[in-house]
């Protein structure tokens, strides 16, 4: 009777009422935990696109004297644009407008300062592919204009790529961090779940029913509810991105229906499995946590 009660346990250890409370709270931790774990994923893939993209920018300006004919600026210019589109690893190349430019320069200057009495180079925006060679770029350039200049910028960037770096490695930490909060939790949650029954183990274990028989069952009852919670997290964790996908960027519930999904299923297949592989090991973390806590209540109660 008693184990068709509790689903196939000796031991009566379902209280519904508790059941759903225990699961209620390991779901919401499963979900934090898992929330801290994205937002730290997506932190970190953040910032190594922010950084390749930084890493991989360069630029060319020619800055002609006055007396220099405009015919022979057009010449120049064009030969470097020519270069520029001839030259492997260079994957955009745009020249920039009077307008960007006095852009620019507005951000360092202000609007209050006349820019048509300063002399603006005429200046190419580069996207670059990895390991480029700026040197050989710089060469061919030259060899055309003397004074033209190819720049990379890494005198500042590297304190920017540096602070980018520093950031991923908080954001793994921070993964971490939530991760150790996770197993801590669970721990209290099984520890809890051992003391609520107490009274049951010590009963069995005065009528001899040996620790093989009691740990068997406080461990198979706690992994399937931590299997169970560590779904619901999953699942609340999964509504909640999804929602703040959808407000916070134009998606729409219609184009995630439209989406092919095989492509960015297969592109993220590493976070997948790991969100996958949370259930099963909560479960084993339930598992072990309850029979540690039952063992160690029995023993330090009857010294066995």
């Amino acid at each position: 009777m008693i184990g068709r009660k509790n689903r196939g346990h000796m031991i009566p250890l379902k209280t519904p009422g508790f059941d759903r409370g225990l699961s209620v709270i390991m779901a919401f931790i499963v979900a934090i935990s898992l929330s801290f774990s994205l937002a730290a994923m997506t932190l970190s893939n953040f910032i190594a696109d922010w950084s390749e993209g930084v890493k991989n920018s360069i630029s060319v300006s020619l800055l002609f004297p006055d007396d220099m004919q405009a015919d022979m600026q057009q010449k120049i210019t064009a030969k470097i644009e020519q270069i520029l589109s001839q030259t492997k690893g260079i994957k955009q190349s745009d020249i920039l407008s009077e307008i960007q430019k006095n852009d620019l320069l507005s951000r360092w200057l202000g609007d209050k300062i006349d820019k048509n009495a300063i002399d603006l180079p005429t200046l190419w925006d580069i996207t670059v592919a990895k390991n480029f060679d700026v040197s050989a770029l710089q060469s061919a350039v030259q060899n055309i204009y003397e004074g033209a200049v190819v720049d990379d910028y890494m005198h500042w960037k590297n304190t920017l790529l540096q602070f980018a770096r520093d950031m991923v490695v908080m954001a793994y930490a921070l993964a971490a961090v939530g991760a150790l909060v996770l197993m801590v939790l669970i721990s209290l949650c099984m520890r809890t779940l051992v003391l609520l029954h107490m009274d049951t183990i010590q009963i069995l274990a005065l009528l001899g029913a040996s620790d093989g028989f009691i740990l068997r069952d406080v461990g198979r009852y706690a992994f399937w509810t931590g299997f169970k919670s560590a779904i619901y997290g999953v699942v609340l964790c999964m509504a909640v991105y999804i929602a703040l996908l959808l407000w916070y960027t134009d998606v729409t519930v219609g184009v995630l229906f439209a989406m092919d999904w095989q492509p960015l299923f297969l592109a993220n297949i590493l976070p997948i499995i790991g969100v996958c592989a949370i259930v099963p090991a909560v479960a084993i973390m339930s598992r072990i946590g309850a029979r540690y806590s039952a063992k160690k209540c029995i023993r330090n109660q009857y010294c066995i």
